[in-house]
């Protein structure tokens, strides 16, 4: 039996989506129709119920289900033991990060990695600038994602936050549970650095709900525009997540509906010969991933 095709049949379970799953994998959809088909084969059971929108897990697939994962992660575990004891790890990997780490746990999967590697030297480089995978910078980046679609370079999904409005407390709409974009019309808005994802983001948001923003001001740091905010400068747009580390105290945070996602991913060079030691860090994230992934399951 294919082991890798036991992996896609993980993947293609929790996206529930033969593109995504594809996609995720780096695969044709239909070589990936094409292996799952094999997988049922060789098993005699069905693992999915198919049809032109969706994909199930049938009885048995939901039974397998729990056997593949331990079986993928076993996978893993041997190749990172053998390759550990027939090749040299020691070196450098280099980590472009985000300007914002602690809300999307990515120093956790750094001590991860530390702990489970410590011959070796993992660099930190706050900058998420892509170009830096191409001009081999770094081996890997957490970056925000822009919706921009790349040929060349790989996007494992990690985290993700949605965008929401930071007002004062006696603006009119300070108490509701949520807001649309479209009725902060007119209000100046205060914003991170332009030029940058987030205020792209911001900008593209408003012009979707009708209207051009009219941005006030813009910073690098989040606590200065919650300040700016509490002195009425304007009103913040603003991801979620970081705001529980930052104090509150005068402002109101109101979720936006339609939910805004911006995803947070590690980008990666697809075709790129990694050097062990970035071989071991990218099955050290999905491992990681995989582990949270369970962890939610458990807690629904």
């Amino acid at each position: 039996m294919e082991l890798n095709y036991i992996s896609e049949f993980v993947t293609l379970a929790q996206t529930k989506n033969f593109l995504q799953a594809a996609e995720q994998l780096f695969i044709a959809q239909s070589a990936l129709s094409r292996h799952i088909k094999i997988l049922e084969s060789e098993l005699g059971i069905q693992l999915f119920h198919r049809t032109t929108r969706s994909v199930k897990l049938t009885e048995f697939g939901e039974l397998f289900l729990p056997y593949a994962k331990t079986i993928q992660q076993t996978q893993r575990e041997y190749t990172a033991a053998i390759s550990k004891r027939t090749n040299s790890i020691d070196g450098v990997v280099t980590v472009g990060t985000l300007p914002v780490t602690v809300p999307y746990h990515i120093p956790e999967i750094l001590a991860k990695f530390n702990k489970e590697n410590n011959d070796f030297n993992l660099v930190l480089i706050e900058n998420d600038d892509i170009e830096q995978l191409r001009n081999h910078t770094v081996d890997f980046i957490f970056i925000r994602e822009t919706g921009i679609k790349y040929t060349d370079i790989a996007l494992l999904p990690f985290d993700a936050d949605t965008l929401a409005a930071v007002l004062p407390l006696d603006h009119p709409l300070s108490k509701s549970k949520t807001i649309r974009l479209e009725q902060l019309k007119g209000e100046n808005f205060l914003t991170l650095a332009k030029n940058k994802h987030m205020s792209n983001l911001c900008t593209a948001a408003c012009q979707e709900a009708g209207f051009d923003p009219q941005i006030v001001c813009s910073g690098l740091h989040a606590d200065n525009l919650l300040a700016l905010v509490r002195e009425h400068m304007g009103v913040g747009l603003l991801t979620k997540k970081p705001l529980r580390y930052i104090s509150n105290e005068g402002i109101a945070i109101v979720d936006i509906v339609p939910t805004i996602t911006t995803p947070i991913s590690l980008a990666y060079l697809k075709d790129e010969k990694r050097s062990n030691g970035a071989a071991h860090f990218l099955d050290c994230v999905k491992s990681f991933i995989a582990s949270r992934e369970d962890a939610n399951l458990r807690q629904n």
